[in-house]
């Protein structure tokens, strides 16, 4: 997963480096415009820092540019703290989660992703809990995914349901269906029951029940879930 998003990184800078300002604006990582490709020329030394796990050199980083926690890679959307997530980096994580405010913390990629989602993707529940501590409304968050066939995971999930177009789901609901027991447990006794109650109404909380019901041996919670109404 670390080695993964260092090509992406280093992809971005490559490009990033061989730009010109007479390049068109759809040939730029992905359709970016030169604004962007200039501020990630200036920012990828930072992401470098992140993706290396060091500490030091984010510090220094983040005390001369307070507006790098909000920068953003260009074709995927993440920013220091998605990445910091998927390279499994705790200590990075925990350091960003505390210079960033709860607004922050509800940024999306571009694949409609929050952090605590990718905290999912990672089975990563001590950085979930951190994300949680400091933002609890991240629980009932839900991930809004356009380019569905890009999520194994959640394609195979959907067209059992006969959803196609969009789909969105929690991060507990993204933790059942990537079978991940111990995640799913922990998001579920966190997570408003209020919420749940709401959710089994619509076609997410369908899911949630199917889900849970395929998965019996791992989810012993799905028992807990009251029916959804049929009215």
């Amino acid at each position: 997963m670390g080695e993964e998003f260092g090509k992406e990184i280093e992809e971005e800078s490559r490009k990033a480096r061989t730009c010109s300002d007479d390049d068109d604006d759809e040939n730029i990582l992905g359709g970016s415009d030169t604004k962007k490709i200039d501020e990630f020329r200036e920012n990828r030394l930072f992401f470098k820092a992140v993706m290396s796990g060091d500490l030091n050199k984010l510090n220094k980083f983040i005390e001369q540019n307070e507006g790098l926690l909000s920068a953003r890679i260009p074709s995927s959307g993440k920013n220091a703290l998605h990445v910091a997530i998927n390279a499994g980096h705790v200590h990075i994580a925990r350091r960003l989660i505390s210079l960033m405010s709860k607004d922050e913390l509800e940024v999306k990629r571009n694949d409609g992703l929050t952090v605590l989602h990718a905290a999912v993707e990672t089975g990563n529940i001590e950085i979930a809990k951190c994300l949680v501590k400091k933002n609890s409304q991240l629980t009932v968050s839900c991930a809004e995914i356009e380019d569905i066939e890009r999520h194994s995971h959640i394609s195979s999930m959907a067209t059992t349901h006969n959803v196609y177009s969009e789909f969105t789901y929690t991060p507990l609901l993204q933790a059942v269906i990537y079978g991940q027991a111990e995640m799913a447990h922990y998001l579920y006794s966190i997570t408003s029951k209020e919420f749940l109650e709401e959710e089994l109404d619509g076609t997410q909380g369908s899911a949630l029940i199917t889900q849970c019901i395929f998965r019996k041996y791992r989810f012993g919670f799905a028992s807990e879930l009251p029916p959804p109404s049929l009215y």
